[in-house]
Formats: C-alpha cells, structure tokens, sequence
C-alpha cells in the first residue's frame, strides 16, 4: 500500500488546497448609525437632567471657538505664574534627585557596616573557638582527674590529678621545695616545667615533704599547698 504522498509524485499531481483556508484581505463595511429619536411621550416622562434638548452637544460653541486676546497687564501676569510654575517645577526635580542619591549613600553605608558588623562577628566567633579549643587541649594536656592514691619515693599524694608524663611528677617530687611551696598557681605542664627547674636553681637539693595535697580548682589553675608543718624539714 502507497501513501498519498507516493501516489502524487508517481502522477505528478498537485497538493489540494482549501480555498477556505487561504489568507485573504479582510474588507470591512463601514456601518453607519441611524440617530437615537426619543419619542415625545418618553421625553415627557424622563427627569430634567436627561433630556435631550438639555444635553450640550458635541460641537464647540462660538465663546469657546473665539480666540482669546490678553491685555498687557494678564500676559505679564500669565508669564509671571508660567516661571513660577517652572522654578517650582526644576526645584522639586532636583529635590527629587537629591533624595535618591542621599537613599543610595545610606544604603551604600548600611551595606558597608552590615559587611564590617559580620566580618567581626566572625573573626569574633573565631577567636571563641580558638581559645574553647586552646583549653581543651590543655585540659586534656594537664591532668586527669582519678580516685586512687599513689606512693612515689616515699611521697604519699592523694592523688586527684594524674600527669600525662611520669618523667615529670618524678621531676616535680624531687625539686619542689617545701619553703617555697606554700603557694604556687600551675597554669599547665609547660609552667609546672619551669617552676620544677626555679625550684631546682633556689634549693638545690632533693628534700620534699612528706604530704603534699594536689587539687585541682576548676577551670583555674592548680593550687598546691603544704598540708603537714610538723612533718617539714627545715630549710635556710
């Protein structure tokens, strides 16, 4: 079975065309209206406002159509009201102008301070993250707290704290000086470093109390005092 298409070509016919569907120029007749006739009946019933005879007609009237001729005295009058008219006119344009560029700037400098205002807030909040992170690696560095006594070269220690580094408690037991042990403020194991090697520079020798308490006040450094008078060997 052939197509229309096939079919055509084969007998060389033509594409039928719908004379309905073609374009064409529209002509349009012009109509025309007849005049609105009132009848005198239906006039006598209307109100005075609508009657026909009241109604202005279309035309201009011959005052309307006479050209208006001003005395000196109105034309410098009339002149005088059309440059008021005008100044008043250029100062609200420029009144106009000067608003939107005063609208602008101040929106220029909100957007500026809402810059600054956040660029704070977050160096601000980063500041408070560095340092949350700070103490948390130095508590963590510093101490863990524990319930179990200890015995270190004969030092009894309630041993609340425990030092990540043994080396250093070692350090710490054989330098500490009872004289200069009344009161001492540890901010983490770098300064418990330095107060072993001053302690080691002033004293000099290994002598240490036999009780020392070691407890921690948190989140302020570690306070260490001597708990034992009667027991402390004398110091020049």
């Amino acid at each position: 079975m052939k197509t229309m298409a096939e079919l055509r070509r084969e007998h060389n016919l033509p594409i039928p065309v719908n004379k309905d569907s073609l374009y064409k120029p529209i002509e349009r007749t012009l109509k025309k209206f007849n005049p609105l006739v009132i009848p005198k009946s239906l006039q006598a019933t209307l109100p005075f406002e609508s009657k026909p005879k009241d109604i202005p007609k279309g035309r201009p009237t011959l005052e309307r159509r006479r050209a208006v001729v001003m005395e000196p005295d109105e034309r410098k009058v009339h002149a005088l009201v059309q440059q008021l008219r005008l100044i008043t006119n250029d100062k609200m344009k420029k009144r106009k102008v000067k608003k939107e560029q005063e609208r602008k700037k101040l929106e220029a400098e909100k957007a500026k301070d809402e810059e600054l205002s956040r660029k704070r807030k977050r160096e601000e909040r980063r500041e408070r993250y560095r340092v949350q992170e700070k103490m948390k690696k130095k508590s963590r560095s510093m101490l863990i707290l524990e319930q179990s006594c200890f015995d270190f070269h004969g030092l009894s220690i309630p041993r609340a704290l425990k030092i990540r580094s043994q080396t250093l408690v070692a350090k710490a037991a054989e330098a500490l000086s009872w004289r200069m042990l009344q009161q001492v403020d540890v901010m983490g194991i770098s300064s418990v470093v330095l107060v072993v090697f001053e302690y080691m520079r002033k004293s000099g020798q290994s002598s240490f109390p036999p009780h020392i308490l070691v407890r921690p006040i948190h989140p302020s450094p570690l306070l260490l005092t001597q708990t034992s008078l009667s027991n402390s060997p004398s110091m020049n």
